[in-house]
């Protein structure tokens, strides 16, 4: 099986790499990764290296599950396999992202629908902005004004309320949220409550065709976890 799959499909990660630089939703470190045993040993024992990580939840591509919005909704640990696997739909909007406050619009979605005639139930909708070339200017990446408050693309409220409709599984973008410079976050909540859920800032959507992915998400299997980071790939059928 293996085999069959490195033969037949193109592999592509999506999620970016985790180290202390990274831009995140607060300012300051929010990854720490520390020697709690290293190799050497003056007596010749075989000893390993062992680390302890430090990181928030909601660190690097990370899946937010309904318990981070909604008391009592699905914890990260409760999400099933079947719930992260899923075909995907990328939409590009990266000519459209001269204002930085651009949000994906019930249009954006329909001429999509016009083009592709897409099967959104149970799909895994992916924005692609182009928002994901300043990951490493952590500055423009936040794009802060001088109140503090994050400006890039996100999501439309109405466009959100199409896509439940259409019974999607998920959205993913490549910012810091799907909310876009909306403080009240409308978009998490109308996702979370729905039982669905976000993946956040990921890499590499360039690479995919805007229809026939699939995607498997892995979050860290972790109970009563709201957030957790994952590795997202995308399986990409060689005839695409």
């Amino acid at each position: 099986m293996a085999g069959h799959i490195l033969k037949n499909y193109r592999l592509i990660d999506l999620t970016h790499k985790i180290d202390s630089s990274i831009p995140h939703w607060d300012r300051g470190c929010a990854f720490k990764l520390l020697q709690a045993q290293d190799y050497l040993d003056c007596q010749g024992l075989v000893k390993f290296r062992a680390q302890d990580f430090h990181l928030r939840a909601g660190l690097g591509t990370h899946l937010d599950a309904p318990a981070h919005c909604i008391p009592g909704g699905r914890d990260i640990a409760s999400l099933n396999l079947e719930d992260l696997i899923a075909p995907c739909y990328v939409i590009n909007v990266t000519h459209k992202i001269q204002n930085p406050d651009y949000f994906i619009s019930l249009a954006d979605i329909k001429e999509f629908e016009t083009k592709y005639n897409p099967n959104f139930k149970n799909s895994l909708l992916i924005a692609y902005t182009g928002w994901s070339q300043y990951w490493y200017q952590i500055d423009k990446y936040r794009n802060e004004d001088e109140k503090g408050n994050m400006h890039f693309p996100g999501f439309a409220v109405e466009s959100i309320r199409y896509l439940l409709a259409k019974g999607i599984k998920g959205i993913a973008i490549d910012t810091l949220s799907p909310d876009g410079s909306h403080e009240d976050f409308p978009v998490h909540q109308l996702m979370l409550e729905n039982g669905k859920y976000i993946i956040e800032n990921v890499i590499n959507v360039e690479l995919l065709p805007e229809v026939g992915a699939l995607i498997i998400t892995l979050p860290l299997n972790i109970v009563n976890a709201t957030e957790s980071p994952v590795r997202m790939i995308a399986l990409i059928d060689n005839s695409l």
